[in-house]
């Protein structure tokens, strides 16, 4: 009986000597990579490639995980629909707690701010794109104290009193238009 060969122990090839893959019989398989991936390693603890498709991506469990899927990108939650961050396909994103440091909010449209909107140092409002003016209101479409680029003018409009209070005095074009505190004693 003759054993079974193996090269480099009991078969010697010379340098130049070559084995046909399809001369072999009982080939073990062999799985063939797509040709779209060119490059692409799998250990036990990582994936290198150019390029990843697939379905899903999960990194952690229950509600502290991050989720990549058909939906988009969450955080936060194992539902997208209730991940407090979150962007789906369309590019619109959920936050419910953000800190920005640094940087700038550019804002196309309107932006709307639930309760209170609270500024470091200074709010600069220009009406140069604005036909309607700035508006302050309780409600959409009552606006007590507005500016209108268009006469030149601000609106303070009010059914009651309107008080002004400045420790220097209230002036309109250049002259003081509040009285004076006198002081009276007897």
């Amino acid at each position: 009986m003759i054993e079974d060969l193996e090269v480099g122990r009991n078969v010697k090839m010379g340098v130049n000597a070559t084995i046909a893959w399809d001369k072999v019989t009982g080939q073990p398989y062999i799985p063939q990579v797509p040709s779209y991936i060119q490059s692409t390693k799998i250990t036990q603890t990582t994936i290198e490639s150019p390029n990843i498709f697939g379905g899903a991506i999960a990194i952690g469990s229950g509600n502290n995980i991050f989720k990549a899927d058909s939906n988009g990108i969450s955080l936060g939650n194992a539902c997208f629909g209730s991940a407090p961050f979150r962007v789906d396909m369309g590019g619109r994103v959920t936050a419910s707690n953000i800190n920005i440091t640094g940087g700038s909010i550019n804002v196309n449209t309107d932006a709307k701010v639930g309760n209170n909107l609270t500024v470091g140092e200074t709010i600069c409002l220009s009406t140069t794109s604005m036909s309607g003016g700035i508006r302050w209101g309780m409600q959409p479409g009552t606006n007590p104290i507005y500016i209108d680029p268009a006469a030149n003018a601000l609106h303070i409009i009010s059914p009651n009193a309107i008080h002004f209070h400045s420790p220097n005095g209230v002036f309109a074009n250049g002259r003081r238009i509040d009285t004076p505190q006198v002081a009276v004693f007897g």
